[in-house]
């Protein structure tokens, strides 16, 4: 991906076969990251929610939570990415995610109002 390839890394990480949760959900992830850079924030949503759902564990899960909250910003639903920060509180509070959470939600929630 990072020499701009991103239809052959979608390709290869397409066909990548997970031996643990982990790899599996940043192989998703990562899709979902060229994607974006492809300028496709729907494709790139709907990746970043299978890696988030593939295993709720207290490291990928976050990462890809927050990067679906970062698409629905770029789209103006401050409301949806809201929900999300806040799932991201209660679901995951000991990640480094949740560190910073209430500036994500402040932020969030200042561009509802």
């Amino acid at each position: 991906m990072r020499k701009g390839q991103y239809d052959d890394a979608i390709t290869a990480l397409s066909k990548y076969d997970a031996e643990d949760d982990i790899t599996g959900a940043i192989a998703l992830g990562c899709i979902g990251d060229a994607y974006m850079e492809k300028g496709n924030k729907e494709e790139a949503m709907n990746f970043y929610k299978k890696a988030s759902d593939y295993d709720q564990n207290q490291f990928t899960a976050p990462i890809y939570l927050m990067k679906q909250a970062m698409v629905l910003e770029l789209n103006n639903d401050y409301k949806s990415a809201y929900d999300i920060y806040n799932r991201i509180k209660r679901d995951f509070p000991n990640s480094t995610e949740a560190r910073q959470i209430a500036t994500y939600m402040a932020r969030a929630e200042a561009h509802m109002n």
